[in-house]
């Protein structure tokens, strides 16, 4: 369990380091495309490490979702800034092995907030030189919106760390998609950004594809 742990905390903590740095030197879409990969490496992770295979439908599914993804981020791909693209799929590679790791956790009756915690802890630690040595002073609306983003982040991942302990890796990675769908939502609460049609269509697919698995 000790290994697990670590080796779950070493993965998301490459997995979302990665994902920042690819966010702030490509388009958001085509990080967020490539970031979106990690529910393939969960299923692909889950049968290679754990003997859990996906049925057709259940990569049918999977499929779907992510052409559902695709319409709504609708990257470019112009070929430029490679290492960043690295990063992004790194950040997929990284976040599906771990969500196999938290399952394999689950097995063994690890407790999810002791997961989470550990996570954290490890997290903090490995920012602390990045902190140390790249500080700078924010301001109180930049502090806000950080507690904003810690808490969003940590009641996400108690729910993630939750769902991958209590069922198969297989069963629930599609379910990864629908934060495309919430975060479109909060941008039209908070920022009035109306989505076009190639967008709503987007939606409609991905939750498409969660009913149809969660009838299955």
């Amino acid at each position: 369990s000790a290994f697990l742990l670590n080796r779950s905390s070493d993965l998301r903590f490459v997995g979302i380091f990665a994902n920042f740095y690819a966010l702030s030197r490509i388009p958001i879409g085509e990080a967020m495309t490539l970031n979106k990969t990690a529910p393939f490496f969960t299923v692909f992770f889950s049968w290679l490490l754990m003997g859990e295979k996906a049925s057709r439908r259940q990569m049918l599914y999977l499929v779907l979702a992510f052409t559902g993804a695709l319409l709504v981020m609708k990257p470019g791909f112009r070929g430029e800034a490679t290492f960043a693209s690295v990063c992004a799929l790194t950040g997929g590679l990284g976040a599906g092995l771990a969500y196999v790791c938290v399952h394999a956790l689950g097995r063994r009756k690890v407790d999810g907030a002791f997961m989470v915690l550990f996570f954290s802890a490890f997290s903090c630690l490995g920012s602390l030189p990045f902190v140390v040595f790249g500080y700078s002073p924010m301001t109180p609306a930049q502090v806000a919106i950080l507690l904003g983003a810690g808490a969003g982040a940590a009641i996400g991942q108690f729910g993630v760390t939750a769902a991958y302990r209590y069922a198969e890796p297989r069963s629930i990675a599609l379910y990864d998609y629908t934060n495309v769908v919430f975060t479109a939502m909060f941008g039209f609460a908070f920022f009035s950004q109306v989505p076009d049609f190639a967008s709503v269509a987007g939606f409609l697919v991905i939750l498409l594809a969660a009913s149809l698995s969660n009838r299955r």
